[in-house]
């Protein structure tokens, strides 16, 4: 008889499917239609904050040549490096990151200590026709260029970068060297 159970058991084993890491068994043979979760020993998920600073008067790629700065930093040393810049647009990133941590900490209870900067990127907002005008009557046209820049911080330690060997930056080197051709102009007589 045990052996015909096991046997029914295994026969079931094919629709065990991880979902939302959370492995799904059957109990016994009679209840064949409603699952039970296993609850399993996890580390706590990280928490994300969002924070967000829309339409500011600046080009995408002005903005992003400072939000990439401080990606992957941990938030205390991503707002001194913003102190220091000479770009305009890192006021705007610094209280973006401020009034997101401020949130994350007032109301979700966060370590401040334990936040890092996880994306920092720019999007594209509004660009606006206008006329520029040029001499003898002409006129042409000039873009008002607005942004979008958008962060999300998370709780833990920051990712350690891996560094890649002498030997992996010299292959790559060498490959493009490779694939943009010969430096000297052909003789094409």
């Amino acid at each position: 008889m045990a052996s015909k159970a096991n046997s029914i058991l295994s026969s079931f084993r094919r629709f065990l499917v991880p979902h939302r890491h959370q492995f799904y068994r059957m109990t016994s043979v009679a209840s064949t239609t409603t699952p039970v979760s296993t609850v399993q020993e996890q580390a706590p998920p990280y928490r994300e904050f969002y924070g967000r600073c829309e339409q500011v008067k600046t080009s995408p790629q002005k903005l992003n040549l400072v939000a990439k700065v401080i990606r992957r930093m941990k938030v205390v040393d991503a707002l001194v490096q913003l102190e220091y810049s000479d770009k305009k647009v890192a006021t705007f990133i610094k209280d973006t990151i401020k009034e997101t941590q401020r949130n994350a900490i007032q109301i979700h209870k966060a370590n401040p200590d334990n936040l890092y900067v996880s994306a920092s990127y720019v999007g594209k907002g509004t660009y606006l026709k206008r006329i520029r005008y040029h001499g003898k009557g002409q006129s042409g046209k000039m873009y008002k260029y607005y942004s979008h820049y958008f962060l999300k911080l998370r709780e833990g330690p920051p990712p350690v970068k891996k560094k890649k060997s002498k030997e992996a930056q010299g292959c790559y080197a060498t490959r493009r060297l490779i694939q943009r051709g010969p430096i000297t102009i052909p003789n094409c007589l």
